[in-house]
């Protein structure tokens, strides 16, 4: 925990033109916003003082951080993501009892392959409630998972692992599916539900969050996709 006086602490960060900072309060509202995140994020202060910073959070599943540093998708202004590095101190002043906490972003979006993002991103939701998936978007064919996501379609990873996605989709629907496809590679993020099959044959509803991730040519490598059943 860092004891410093928060009055000279957001000072200090006001003057930081090489790290994106903000401060918020223990919810999660934001009352400090620096030049440099103003930037990253693309927002100026105006716009995000008094809001909560779930607003570009990525994923709708996110919990507050308040201590640590975690690899997170953030999003900036016009809808464009990049993969951020968010490192969390909290800040005590004893003369006043709420808890502050100070956040510093980086965007890392640059040091890491698309398989890395991937592969971060999974281990993230290896115990996840939803069903957690990574598909390679050239091929079609999955290539990471978490056990719930293997498990809500009846098999298990490894049966699952290197199959084309076509395994879980209905024959009547494997159409809407190709174009559903071209849809997501225009988009870097979409909500959209789908009925899927299981092993033993029987078809359920699904509500699918997905994220695109480009490669060095700007074409989709991966799609992640949080997955739910709706039934």
């Amino acid at each position: 925990m860092n004891e410093r006086k928060p009055g000279v602490l957001i000072e200090e960060i006001h003057k930081s033109d090489h790290v994106a900072i903000y401060m918020t309060d223990v919810s999660g509202k934001i009352f400090v916003w620096n030049q440099k995140a103003a930037e990253t994020f693309g927002y100026s202060a105006q716009e995000v003082i008094g809001h909560h910073e779930s607003f570009f959070y990525v994923d709708h599943l996110e919990e507050i951080s308040h201590e640590g540093t975690r690899y997170c998708w953030r999003a900036r202004k016009y809808t464009e993501s990049f993969f951020a590095k968010e490192t969390v101190v909290e800040i005590s002043d004893a003369d006043n009892p709420r808890v502050r906490f100070m956040k510093m972003v980086e965007d890392v979006s640059e040091q890491l392959t698309p398989f890395e993002r991937c592969e971060l991103w999974m281990t993230k939701y290896a115990d996840s409630r939803w069903g957690a998936v990574v598909t390679n978007a050239q091929t079609n064919v999955f290539e990471l998972m978490n056990a719930q996501f293997a498990k809500m379609y009846g098999y298990t990873i490894e049966e699952l692992k290197g199959q084309h996605n076509s395994l879980l989709i209905p024959r009547a629907d494997k159409a809407r599916a190709s174009e559903l496809g071209k849809f997501l590679d225009s988009r870097e993020r979409s909500q959209h539900t789908m009925t899927h099959v299981k092993k033993d044959g029987t078809s359920f509803s699904v509500l699918c969050n997905s994220t695109s991730i480009r490669n060095e040519n700007n074409t989709v490598a991966y799609r992640m996709s949080l997955v739910r059943p709706l039934d």
